[in-house]
């Protein structure tokens, strides 16, 4: 297990966890408690409405994500929060020989501090699988800067209704 100790006030998550290998266990002795690293699963319908919330940036036309999620033993949602409202969030799938972040969003975290902590949450989730997802402008550069790299085009195909 690498382990770090914060040894100046100003420390960032990001600087704190450049030293974290990925594929690894990791520790922080956060010696100011002023890091934000939680993030915590999504056990309930109740708090799954209100990640949705979050996610929606307070609006929304109804539950997008349904509570049945929650028993995926592959699929972890997480939240991030701060003086108990969710600031950041994340859902995690183990599909066959990846982890796929999708859903990521921040109300309140910037996006390099963002990518480096969901870093570290898939890991400790899924330590022995690569981790993918798919971004693209800001969050994408975020997502380099936090040790992902780009692999290719995602592309989506959509069939219209056959409905009449």
């Amino acid at each position: 297990m690498g382990n770090a100790i914060t040894l100046r006030p100003g420390v960032t998550a990001p600087e704190v966890l450049a030293a974290a290998a990925p594929s690894r266990p990791f520790a922080v002795k956060d010696s100011f408690a002023r890091l934000d690293l939680a993030w915590d699963k999504v056990t309930s319908a109740s708090e799954l409405a209100d990640w949705e919330t979050a996610w929606a940036g307070g609006g929304g036309d109804g539950p997008v994500f349904q509570p049945g999620l929650l028993s995926d033993p592959r699929c972890a949602v997480l939240a991030c929060r701060q003086d108990d409202a969710i600031i950041a969030g994340a859902i995690v799938y183990a599909a066959g020989r990846a982890a796929g972040i999708s859903n990521l969003f921040s109300t309140g975290l910037p996006p390099d501090r963002l990518w480096a902590s969901i870093q570290q949450a898939v890991a400790g989730l899924q330590p022995r699988l690569p981790v993918v997802g798919y971004e693209e402008g800001a969050s994408l550069e975020a997502a380099r800067r936090a040790g992902f790299r780009v692999l290719g085009t995602l592309r989506v195909w959509a069939r219209p209704s056959l409905a009449p």
